[in-house]
């Protein structure tokens, strides 16, 4: 046995020496001191700890969804009180659909999920009275696109 030692002792290098001190706790039994038994219950966690921190935000990484661009905002009358039941029409220029939205209680409206690369229109209509209409273009790189819009009559006179 003893010339075996010697054999493994001459042979270890680099990362042979961490598979020696391993073999080398199991002869011992797993007999640790106080201070050694406290470092090995540290290890685990802080193992564990480092696969969370380093590995995870890797795996997610591969799962993102591309970036999209969403209109939203609110439709007002002359005395800024909400309009519930809006009609907001969004026209894609470069897909030539249009797509459209009553405005809810509080007067929001909102198209989730565009394609940032296209350009778009936003008309709103309501009871007669309409809008000019309103552009968001391509070259805007905000992901939230906010678009107020008021209704008066005198929006309906100046179209005439």
């Amino acid at each position: 046995m003893f010339s075996r030692m010697k054999k493994r002792k001459r042979k270890e290098t680099g990362s042979s020496i961490a598979a020696a001190a391993v073999r080398n706790l199991r002869c011992l039994g797993g007999v640790f001191t106080g201070s050694q038994r406290f470092a090995m219950r540290a290890a685990l966690p802080c193992a564990v700890i480092w696969l969370l921190v380093v590995c995870v935000p890797v795996l997610l990484a591969k799962e993102k969804k591309p970036a999209t661009k969403t209109i939203a905002g609110v439709v007002l009358d002359g005395a800024d009180n909400p309009i519930v039941g809006a009609a907001v029409e969004l026209s894609d220029l470069q897909a030539n659909k249009k797509f459209a939205k009553y405005s809810q209680q509080d007067g929001k409206y909102q198209f989730a999920d565009l394609d940032p690369k296209h350009d778009y229109e936003v008309q709103v209509s309501f009871k007669g009275l309409s809008s000019e209409v309103r552009k968001v273009s391509s070259l805007d790189d905000r992901r939230i696109v906010v678009l107020n819009f008021t209704l008066t009559p005198r929006t309906l006179e100046s179209k005439q």
